[in-house]
């Protein structure tokens, strides 16, 4: 072989190898439909695993990221009882004003002192049920939100362009690096094909 062969071969092998990695990677996502015939298809592997890819992730949030555990104890450090004060005050004033017969025709020193009397029962006896809500109120945010339906839901409708998008915005470089690789890696089995055909 000539010195153009030993050349030729690693440029020619990590072409190869750039491409071939190239090619996997874009094969993760597309195609997005099976293409071919009806006895050969075939499909990116994400499209075609979204469905227990869905339930895998929603699994591991659900069980393992975000539990009633982790939930109970993000609500412990949640003011609920300053967060329903401010509500049930706010709540009062509007029940007042648009249902006690008369209440607009009181004068402003009684009507002032009929809110704050009726807040005040309300603010003694608020304490003690949110003592009674906060033990199963992270259980009823996980059935009632249906956490575990809504995250697969969304996972299984998000548009896969979108997800190749963000992909790449987190691990792109990480992919460039697999291409290039590849490159090195024919690169390098070119070098040795070369080497074995000038040796011979």
């Amino acid at each position: 072989m000539d010195g153009n062969g030993l050349i030729i071969l690693p440029l020619l092998g990590a072409f190869i190898g750039w491409l071939t990695n190239k090619i996997a990677l874009w094969m993760l996502y597309h195609p997005t439909y099976p293409r071919g015939l009806r006895w050969l298809t075939w499909q990116g592997l994400i499209p075609k695993r979204r469905k227990e890819l869905a339930q895998a992730i929603t699994r591991t949030v659900t069980e393992k990221l975000l539990t009633e555990q982790d939930l109970n104890r993000m609500l412990d450090r949640v003011n609920l009882r300053s967060y329903l004060r401010e509500v049930t005050d706010a709540f009062i004033e509007r029940r007042l004003t648009g249902t006690v017969r008369g209440y607009s025709v009181l004068p402003n020193s009684i009507r002032e002192r009929l809110v704050a009397t009726i807040k005040e029962i309300v603010a003694e006896r608020l304490p003690a049920r949110i003592s009674d809500l906060s033990p199963g109120l992270a259980a009823r945010l996980v059935a009632d939100l249906d956490m575990a339906n809504h995250l697969h839901d969304r996972i299984m409708n998000w548009p896969m362009d979108e997800l190749e998008r963000v992909t790449k915005e987190v691990a792109g470089r990480e992919m460039r690096g697999i291409e290039m690789a590849g490159a090195v890696l024919g690169f390098l089995i070119g070098m040795i094909q070369a080497l074995i055909s000038f040796l011979v």
